[in-house]
């Protein structure tokens, strides 16, 4: 497991709600249907939960379809795989199960993603500043800050590949960089948290690499900021301040 991987997952362990079993049989009737022909007799059953269009290479158009369902005692959704049509033709499968084997959390039931919505369980961005659509799905809901699946579109191999998970992520093109924020609140509730904002960059395709990390504790109302640069995994603390407006 890559070193970031193995940092940003001891996070995610920290607050984490799970699921329990799955259902192979609304599986297999899903992997037999084409793009609009899935039916389903029930909201609780495998069917169709969103479909997007994604862009990638020379403005190719590609739908994305996210087959999940229901839970049966909430209002949560969960997402079991994601297709991936060329037209009319099936190009590939995403599991969210390679997620969870690559550290996420069984979500509805084992295999699947867990969302309050419909509209949030799948969306994309360009995650790698490439000009392609990329995919993300809502991982589960822990305590503190939601943590997403992603998977990139690779050029060479014209397919989606998973790349890592991370919460509160964001790209910025200008910077090159992903800021992940994990929140957590005290007693007071915002006026009593800690925030750790890591800041990644690219080494490679899909690997990031931890560079900087911002830590803000706030007490009654101010904030400390420290600010952190890494190098080969050590911390160096390179700036302390408060914040005046009791944020970071």
């Amino acid at each position: 497991m890559k070193p970031f991987r193995q940092e940003a997952l001891l996070l995610l362990l920290l607050w984490t709600l799970s699921g329990c079993g799955a259902d192979g049989s609304a599986q297999k009737q899903v992997e037999s249907s084409a793009p609009d022909a899935l039916v389903s007799s029930s909201e609780k059953e495998d069917h169709i939960l969103s479909t997007l269009s994604a862009t990638v290479d020379e403005g190719r158009t590609l739908t994305l379809q996210a087959i999940g369902k229901q839970r049966t005692d909430l209002d949560e959704w969960g997402v079991r795989e994601v297709r991936v049509y060329d037209g009319e033709s099936l190009l590939q499968t995403l599991s969210v199960q390679d997620a969870i084997e690559a550290g996420g959390i069984d979500g509805i039931e084992a295999g699947y993603t867990s969302c309050w919505s419909v509209e949030e369980a799948m969306t994309i961005h360009d995650m790698n500043f490439d000009g392609y659509d990329d995919l993300d799905l809502f991982g589960w809901s822990p305590n503190n800050t939601i943590p997403h699946y992603y998977w990139l579109w690779d050029q060479e191999t014209q397919r989606y590949q998973f790349a890592f998970i991370l919460q509160g992520a964001e790209a910025d093109p200008e910077s090159q960089e992903i800021r992940a924020t994990v929140k957590s609140f005290g007693g007071d509730g915002p006026e009593g948290g800690f925030y750790q904002t890591n800041i990644y960059r690219y080494v490679d395709f899909g690997e990031l690499a931890l560079v900087r990390r911002e830590v803000t504790q706030i007490r009654d109302g101010k904030s400390l900021l420290e600010v952190y640069q890494v190098t080969d995994g050590q911390f160096h603390l390179v700036e302390t301040r408060e914040a005046p407006d009791g944020t970071a």
